[in-house]
C-alpha cells in the first residue's frame, strides 16, 4: 500500500511540478517585456528603491497579469530585487507559449524573489492550467531548477494538518495513431 501511495504522489508531483515548469518557461519569454502597473494611488521612496502600488492594482508584463490590493517592488543597483503583492486574493494569469490553454493562480499573498528566481505564494493557493487543479496552503517554487515544495494548513497545535494539499488532475486522452488507408488500386 505505501508503495502505491508513493507511486501517487511522485505522479502528483511531477504534473505539478509540470504546470510550474511551463509557468517559469512563460515568465522567462516574458521578461524582455515592460513592466506597466497601473493603480489608484502610488508611492515611491527613490532613497530605500521601494515603490508602493494600491487600489485595485494590475501588473503586466507580456502575457503575464497580476491583480492586487497592494504591490511592492523592492529595487537594488536598478534592478528589480523583490515583489510582493496582497489581496483577497491576488491573482495570476499567463499565456503560454505554445500551450492553448492560460495558467492561472490566486493566493492571498504572492512574493516573487527576482535575485533567487522564486516564486511563493502563501494562504488559499490555486494553480490551474486546463481541467488540472491544485490546491494548497503554503506553495514554494524555485525557477532556476524546477523544485517546486506545497504544503498543507496545520492546525492550532502545528503537528497535524488541518488542511492537506489537493489535486485534480484529469485524464489525456489517448495519442490516436492514424489507421493504414487502403489503396483501392493496390487492393482488388
Amino acid at each position: 500500500m505505501r508503495v502505491i501511495q508513493k507511486g501517487i504522489f511522485l505522479t502528483i508531483l511531477t504534473v505539478t511540478s509540470s504546470l510550474w515548469t511551463v509557468l517559469a518557461t512563460a515568465l522567462e519569454s516574458d521578461r524582455s517585456q515592460p513592466i506597466q502597473i497601473s493603480a489608484d494611488a502610488v508611492s515611491i521612496d527613490q532613497k530605500k528603491g521601494v515603490n508602493r502600488y494600491s487600489g485595485n492594482v494590475v501588473l503586466t508584463q507580456g502575457t503575464l497579469v497580476i491583480t492586487a490590493n497592494e504591490v511592492t517592488v523592492r529595487y537594488r543597483a536598478g534592478e528589480i530585487e523583490k515583489v510582493k503583492a496582497n489581496g483577497n486574493p491576488v491573482t495570476f494569469k499567463e499565456r503560454l507559449d505554445n500551450h492553448a490553454e492560460d495558467i492561472s493562480a490566486s493566493a492571498k499573498r504572492l512574493e516573487y524573489n527576482a535575485l533567487k528566481s522564486e516564486i511563493d505564494l502563501f494562504e488559499q493557493v490555486s494553480v490551474s492550467q486546463g481541467s488540472d487543479e491544485f490546491h494548497s496552503a503554503v506553495l514554494h517554487y524555485n525557477l532556476k531548477d524546477g523544485t517546486l515544495a506545497a504544503e498543507g494548513e496545520k492546525s492550532a497545535d502545528g503537528q497535524s494538518p488541518k488542511e492537506r494539499v489537493q489535486s485534480i488532475l484529469q485524464p489525456r486522452k489517448p495519442i490516436k495513431t492514424p489507421t493504414p488507408i487502403e489503396n483501392p488500386q493496390t487492393n482488388p
